[in-house]
């Protein structure tokens, strides 16, 4: 029987990984640093490792260097990694690894054929009852799609989004498409406790509140319409919505706009933002349990952070995936998309002040 040994300093994709390994018909080994990767592997015969670059202590490179400097050993060495640089990808070559795998593209199937090919086995060994919480990017994918099949803004409210963003659409054009939507025309009184709320008039609420303010319950109540309802326990969504709101609002303020569809344009963005987190803890809810038992997601902010490397998607991704699918209008999909890019510290060029706004 080979023996794998699995080094990577974030419990929620080790023991999970060696779990599998298991089920596959291969003895295991773990370790979360590399100290105590190297007393593992001076201590048993090793056929192959798994190691992630980003390790406490010692990282991957120094753990290669170590191996490659120290008693004659020669197990086959796959990289496992979120780190995505040619740099890196060619220096692990050079210090003996033969493979390199991206944990954003990571799937079990595949990682299993390269064990079995670096092995030399003929034949990939049959898996037995899959860890239920290690999904890889792809089942991941599928998962969120089929949640996310037929979540989309409807035509009415496409309109009603069309007229809040276009310069050139007057207010009685907006008020009018939203009477048009008697669902839509009634919530907006409920918020607003305007009168008339029976006979869809809206002219009350228009005196009592402003054109611009019913414009943004209007965009509320149709990001509020596709939005998951049932979530994972112990997501608290009031503060989500309290948040969101805040974020839209401010943002909204900030801008002073003289152009009510600059306003909305940042106001929809606002709402729309965070989405991603609102829907892994309404369809990853089992996932979202599972994180607690480790001790990173102790952390503020451990658990999403563990959750999304163990499903192998980012927080951007699942966003991108939501504004296609919602279709929302490509000026506020760039705007989110440069607010992304900014909290990601990804964007090499000065941001444009509505995206800036956001992030304040």
């Amino acid at each position: 029987m080979n023996t794998v040994l699995v080094v990577d300093g974030a419990a929620v994709f080790r023991e999970p990984i060696a779990f599998c390994l298991r089920c596959a018909g291969y003895e295991v080994l773990s370790a979360a640093d590399g100290p105590k990767a190297m007393r593992l592997l001076l201590a048993h015969s090793v056929d192959l490792i798994l190691l992630d670059i980003v390790l406490p202590t010692t990282d991957g490179f120094e753990f290669l260097q170590a191996i490659s400097s120290g008693p004659r050993l020669s197990p086959h060495i796959l990289i496992v990694t979120n780190l995505d640089r040619k740099d890196y990808i060619l220096r692990a070559r050079e210090l003996g690894a033969g493979d390199y795998l991206l944990k954003s593209q990571f799937s079990l199937d595949k990682l299993l054929a390269r064990i079995a090919r670096r092995l030399g086995e003929s034949k990939r060994p049959a898996v037995g009852p899959r860890h239920g919480r290690l999904l890889g990017m792809e089942e991941c994918l599928k998962r969120v799609q089929s949640a996310l099949s037929g979540v989309r803004f409807k035509e009415p409210a496409v309109k009603v989004i069309s007229a809040v963003l276009s310069a050139s659409s007057s207010p009685a054009d907006f008020l009018a498409l939203v009477r048009a939507d008697a669902d839509l025309c009634r919530r907006v009184l409920q918020v607003t406790g305007a009168p008339g709320a029976e006979a869809n008039d809206l002219q009350g609420a228009v005196e009592a509140v402003g054109v611009q303010s019913i414009r943004n319950i209007v965009l509320t109540c149709l990001v509020a319409g596709v939005v998951p309802s049932q979530f994972s326990a112990g997501f608290d969504c009031r503060s989500w919505w309290r948040s969101t709101l805040g974020r839209a609002r401010v943002a909204q303020e900030i801008l002073d706009s003289a152009s009510s569809a600059a306003a909305g344009s940042i106001f929809l963005a606002g709402l729309c933002c965070d989405l991603g987190r609102i829907v892994f803890h309404a369809h990853f809810g089992a996932e979202w349990a599972e994180m607690a038992g480790y001790p990173e997601a102790q952390s503020p902010g451990g658990r999403e952070e563990l959750l999304h490397t163990s499903l192998g998607i980012t927080p951007r991704q699942l966003n991108q995936m939501i504004w296609r699918q919602l279709g929302l209008p490509d000026a506020v999909r760039r705007l989110l998309g440069l607010y992304h890019d900014e909290m990601c510290n990804r964007s090499g060029s000065r941001i444009e002040p509505p995206a800036r706004i956001l992030c304040l």
